[in-house]
């Protein structure tokens, strides 16, 4: 990495290299038989360790990139997979919202309270974690396409986001 920061062009070339970096790592998982983002996963743990925490430059151009590009285009991915019209259940989608708020609500409040903040700001904490969910996603998406759910549940994970 040090080579790429003297050698390309600073940051499109880098953004360049990374790009593909990540690309080959989501094809490589894909080939041996887990999902893409594990294998995007390790790039950046990777990108972590080689440039250390000191480099927030280079975190910061990585991640706009990431948010910038690849974010929407996972996430229009996961919203394409999901045939809304023929599997939305209201029932379920108020069944999953009520149990998803709840449980996030109430978990990072007990936490934040439990950590020795007041009660109040506790509360606070826990319904801003409740806006959270990029990650419940993708979860949801890996979980569809290995078929431990199916369109109607992923439709109601997917809609209350």
């Amino acid at each position: 990495m040090q080579w790429a920061r003297v050698a390309l062009a600073w940051p499109s070339g880098f953004i360049g290299l990374i790009t593909i970096l990540v690309l080959l790592a989501a094809a490589l998982a894909e080939a041996i038989g887990i999902h893409a983002i594990f294998g995007t996963f390790f790039v950046g743990v990777a990108l972590g360790r080689a440039f250390g925490q000191d480099n927030q430059h280079v975190h910061a151009i990585i991640y706009q990139f990431a948010i910038s590009f690849f974010a929407p285009l996972y996430f229009v991915s996961i919203g394409l997979k999901a045939d809304f019209a023929a599997h939305f259940d209201l029932s379920l989608v108020l069944i999953v919202f009520v149990i998803a708020c709840a449980g996030k609500i109430g978990g990072a409040s007990l936490g934040a309270w439990l950590g020795g903040m007041p009660r109040q700001e506790a509360l606070a904490v826990g319904f801003g974690m409740n806006a959270r969910g990029a990650m419940e996603m993708i979860l949801a998406s890996v979980a569809l396409e290995y078929q431990v759910i199916d369109q109607r549940i992923f439709v109601a994970l997917i809609t209350w986001r």
